[in-house]
């Protein structure tokens, strides 16, 4: 429905667009300046990483007043969402298990470190020192990975991600019938309020018809 609604709304834009005088309509950016928008993006996430790997290292939310890193993060960083902030605070953790002197935390990210979840620390530090040694610019995540099949290293899968993994592949088949169910219904439907209740009432439907427990749901 979601996905149904902001298609609808990018075509409606585009219409708005393509309706302006052409000199009323943004003009494309260069390729320099699009190279140097994506690049100072690149290198933002790249400082956050590295940022909260020190922060984390040296401890300083306790500096800050609070006891657990993860609520410093929340409180002083609304803009980042807390499941990245998890990610952050995870990959921090690995990466200071691997390099507590810090030597080569401009060369990673928290994608690279994201790489070493599920394997052993055994197996976490072997594909670390040959990363780091087969190369002396950055790592990245491709590298972590065929490092590991080079060497046959897997990660062990954590079956409370089954249920996701079951919902992407049926991602697909829900956007279609939802679609057709905004399809039919939207005509008749005059604002919000009424597309709350619409989705409140599929919810309920939903429940009824799939052999799910309350404890379940």
């Amino acid at each position: 429905m979601q996905s149904n609604l902001v298609r609808i709304r990018a075509e409606q834009g585009l219409r708005f667009l393509n309706s302006l005088p052409s000199q009323q309509q943004k003009s494309a950016i260069s390729k320099a300046e699009a190279e140097v928008l994506v690049n100072n993006i690149g290198t933002a996430s790249s400082k956050i990483f590295k940022n909260v790997v020190i922060l984390v290292d040296s401890r300083g939310h306790l500096a800050l007043g609070y006891s657990k890193i993860q609520d410093c993060l929340r409180q002083r960083c609304p803009e980042i969402s807390n499941s990245y902030i998890c990610r952050l605070v995870k990959a921090a953790d690995t990466f200071l298990s691997l390099d507590s002197s810090l030597t080569n935390l401009n060369r990673v990210s928290e994608a690279t470190l994201r790489q070493f979840e599920g394997i052993s620390p055994l197996d976490q530090k072997k594909v670390w020192n040959i990363a780091i040694e087969k190369s002396d610019k950055r790592i990245t995540s491709r590298d972590i990975k065929r490092i590991m099949d080079l060497n046959n290293i897997k990660a062990k899968v954590d079956s409370s991600h089954n249920n996701l993994i079951i919902d992407l592949s049926l991602k697909k088949l829900v956007i279609s019938h939802a679609g057709q169910i905004v399809g039919l219904i939207s005509p008749k439907i005059k604002n919000k309020e009424e597309w709350k209740d619409i989705c409140r009432f599929l919810y309920k439907q939903l429940l009824i018809s799939c052999p799910v427990t309350e404890d379940q749901v």
